[in-house]
Order: structure tokens, then sequence, then C-alpha cells
């Protein structure tokens, strides 16, 4: 590996590093809990975590997004079933 290589290496590790931040602040997570939860995900220390823990760390931040998007969904489709029978409107086997 030359040095080239290894500032490329951590140029990427710390850009992976502050996207796992920003994204776990985004989910109100505080950066202690971050870390916490990267270590657990990774099942090895922050400062030991690279490109591919990172990376792991990311793809569980999408599994969540997306349990957290289809309970979104769950529930405008619940007000709106609720909003149709106030109105009258509700039919539901549509």
């Amino acid at each position: 590996m030359t040095c080239y290589d290894t500032r490329d290496g951590r140029k990427e590790r710390g850009k992976l590093r502050t996207r796992v931040l920003q994204l776990g602040e985004l989910l109100g997570w505080r950066p202690c809990e971050v870390i916490a939860f990267t270590e657990a995900v990774a099942n090895r220390e922050w400062q030991h975590c690279g490109r591919e823990e990172f990376e792991a760390v990311l793809e569980e931040y999408r599994a969540i997004g997306q349990i957290n998007q289809a309970k979104v969904e769950k529930t405008a489709n619940r007000f709106a079933k609720d909003s149709q029978r106030e109105r009258g409107h509700y039919a539901p086997f549509e």
C-alpha cells in the first residue's frame, strides 16, 4: 500500500465516519449513542472501525429508515381511513 492509498483510505474513512454521525443525529442520537451503536454493529471499538464497518452501520440505518417509513405510511393510511369513515365514505376492502 502506498502513502497515497493510505491517505485516500483515511479520507474515505473520515467521510464515512462523519456520515454515520450525521445520520445518527437525524435519528435523534447523541454522538456517544451513535458510537455505541456502531461498536455494537461492527463488534469492534469506534477507533478501529474502517470502511466496511461504517458501511455496515449505514446499511443498518437504511433498514431503520425503511421500518420508520413503513410505520409512517401505516399511520397515514389509518388516519385516512378514519377520515373517510367520519365523512361516511369508508370502504374497508378498497
